[in-house]
């Protein structure tokens, strides 16, 4: 069992269905305070975001490896928050990356 779980478990709780942005802001000000705790959660958000077929690369669950300002991306299109979750896959609102164009779509993963 992981040290904190209990602390740890509510915290992911209280995350896991925020956007990126206030996930990021949330385990920032965590980690000023108690960086042990906020890399358990970082690492339950990861492994969720695992879970539900998010796209990876180097970093846990396509985030950046450095700097929480980073966001999800696939293809063109960075993943902004969660709309919805199913038993098989999650819907994302997503927004265009390239500075093509602005657009925004759902992304079904």
């Amino acid at each position: 069992m992981i040290p904190r779980w209990k602390e740890a478990r509510e915290l992911f709780e209280a995350l896991i269905d925020l956007d990126i942005e206030a996930q990021d802001a949330r385990l920032d000000e965590l980690r000023s305070t108690d960086p042990e705790l906020a890399g358990i959660v970082q690492d339950l958000i990861s492994m969720d975001l695992a879970a539900n077929g998010e796209p990876g690369d180097t970093a846990p669950a396509g985030r950046a490896a450095e700097g929480s300002s980073e966001r999800r991306i696939v293809g063109r299109f960075y993943l902004r928050h969660r709309i919805a979750t199913g038993r098989l896959s999650s819907v994302w609102a997503a927004a265009r990356n390239d500075g093509a164009f602005e657009q925004e779509v759902a992304i079904k993963l």
